[in-house]
């Protein structure tokens, strides 16, 4: 029988497939592509907008800003991992979008998270650009999720939500992914692969909650992305923190499930109910300033109006009123 590589290299062969070995190297700082070359090495940004992608939404999820789930009391920032990495190109070569049953550990990951991605299109697209629209696809499914999916993982309309939960499990902190494209019979096919350090568990909260973002990380927050844990925020066999266990250990599955199935507030527009508080103070004493010399100015045009109106002994009634309202 053959090998796994000898069967991966035969699809190579037989197909043309280019693959994208998203690793730690800086593509856009390579010195040796050709110079005939007119565009940039494939590998160029890539790595780096798909890690950028994940920690940006996994930020708006932590703040609360996400419809109907709870604030992240202990989220981490995602890094990129040269093993994942290397094991989601091995991965990517199937062509194939199921899992394996092959083990996919590493030596600092027991149980890495997989899931990927295909598009197939007519036209010669940008790699960058189906890069974009996949990770788009995987973060729509949040439209379907509500807070007990944090628990069950499953969706109260029946839609698939499971990539999007698995781009915001809170211990994960370390990423790698891999793309793979190949052209035949006037199409061109495009995989995306990513490996995460952590994956879902069933009937175990998929973050830590609380009522304030990086409540419980233990070495403050990142410095990029406020509402995410440090760098250096220690993690350990992708479990809770022990101050999370500690508040929650007298509590069962169905009274988290009954908490987080409270319906919340909306929090899509919280910056703009913040923005508003912070104009309105000096506006309102703005106003206040100015209202001041424009009521006396008011107040001697009525005046004057009275006046005229006493001598020519008009019988029309002349009404004139200012209202302000300042708020409070």
């Amino acid at each position: 029988m053959w090998s796994y590589p000898f069967v991966a290299t035969e699809l190579l062969l037989l197909f043309g497939l280019n693959l994208v070995f998203l690793l730690e190297t800086n593509y856009c700082l390579l010195k040796n592509c050709p110079a005939d070359k007119k565009l940039p090495h494939i590998g160029c940004n890539n790595s780096g907008f798909i890690l950028n992608y994940h920690n940006t939404n996994r930020d708006i999820v932590a703040g609360g800003q996400m419809h109907r789930l709870p604030i992240a009391a202990r989220m981490l920032k995602l890094n990129w991992d040269h093993d994942l990495a290397l094991l989601a190109t091995i991965l990517v070569k199937r062509c194939d979008l199921q899992p394996t049953d092959h083990c996919t550990s590493t030596e600092e990951f027991s149980s890495p998270s997989y899931h990927a991605v295909y598009n197939k299109f007519k036209a010669k697209e940008d790699t960058f650009r189906i890069v974009r629209s996949q990770l788009n696809a995987w973060y729509d499914q949040h439209k379907h999720v509500s807070a007990s999916s944090l628990i069950d993982g499953l969706s109260t309309d029946k839609k698939e939500i499971g990539h999007f939960l698995r781009m915001i499990v809170g211990p994960s902190n370390r990423l790698g992914c891999a793309i793979a494209s190949i052209e035949k019979d006037g199409w061109t096919h495009q995989w995306l692969a990513c490996l995460y350090s952590c994956s879902p568990q069933k009937n175990s909260l998929l973050y830590e909650y609380s009522g304030k973002p990086a409540e419980y990380c233990t070495t403050g927050v990142n410095g990029k992305f406020q509402n995410l844990c440090n760098d250096t925020e220690p993690v350990k066999d992708c479990m809770h923190s022990k101050l999370f266990n500690a508040m929650t250990a007298n509590d069962t599955t169905s009274l988290i499930r009954g908490m987080l199935n409270r319906q919340t507030q909306p929090r899509s527009f919280g910056w703009l109910s913040n923005w508003a508080k912070k104009v309105w103070g000096p506006v309102k004493k703005g106003l206040k300033k100015v209202w001041g010399p424009v009521k006396k100015v008011l107040k001697k045009v009525w005046g004057s109006v009275k006046k005229v109106a006493k001598k020519i002994g008009s019988s029309v009634s002349v009404g004139f009123s200012v209202e302000y309202s300042d708020g409070e």
